[in-house]
């Protein structure tokens, strides 16, 4: 799902750990990264259940969308294979969808309680005034907080 400032993904496989992926901050916190917990009793099967009650390809679908538009996408792997998504503007969500996504929003409401590679990030003015010919500078600080380490290649 594109958000007004990154995207938020999540995976729920049939056994194992479902999962959480945020670009930007979600929900009040200040942080983002990779979540990953296990899925509650029955949640893979009513996902299954619901996206199988959907006929993706009725949906209307907007061929053409302006730049920058935020969007929701949903689709189904089997077995490590691509994914086949639909994608819909998030303002246009079809209401066929809605039961879907309300039970993946329940599934993936606890994950960001389980962070994995996480990066909590903090910021304040370096100093309480600025004056009008003056720069503004801020400290920030990331902590990570997840499980794993956190890396980058350069």
């Amino acid at each position: 799902m594109d958000l007004p400032n990154g995207s938020l993904g999540a995976a729920f496989p049939p056994a194992g750990k479902g999962s959480v992926d945020l670009s930007n901050n979600f929900q009040g916190r200040q942080e983002i990264g990779y979540y990953e917990d296990e899925l509650s009793p029955g949640t893979y099967a009513r996902l299954k259940q619901l996206h199988g009650d959907i006929d993706f390809i009725a949906l209307p679908v907007a061929t053409e969308l302006p730049p920058d538009t935020k969007m929701v996408s949903v689709g189904e792997s089997s077995d490590g294979e691509d994914i086949d998504t639909r994608t819909f503007p998030l303002h246009a969500v079809p209401g066929a969808l809605e039961p879907l996504l309300n039970e993946m929003r329940k599934a993936s409401a606890h994950m960001p309680t389980r962070p994995l590679r996480v990066l909590r990030r903090e910021g304040a003015l370096t100093s309480p005034r600025f004056p009008l010919e003056k720069p503004v500078s801020f400290e920030v600080t990331l902590r990570n907080v997840g499980a794993q380490s956190v890396y980058t290649e350069e």
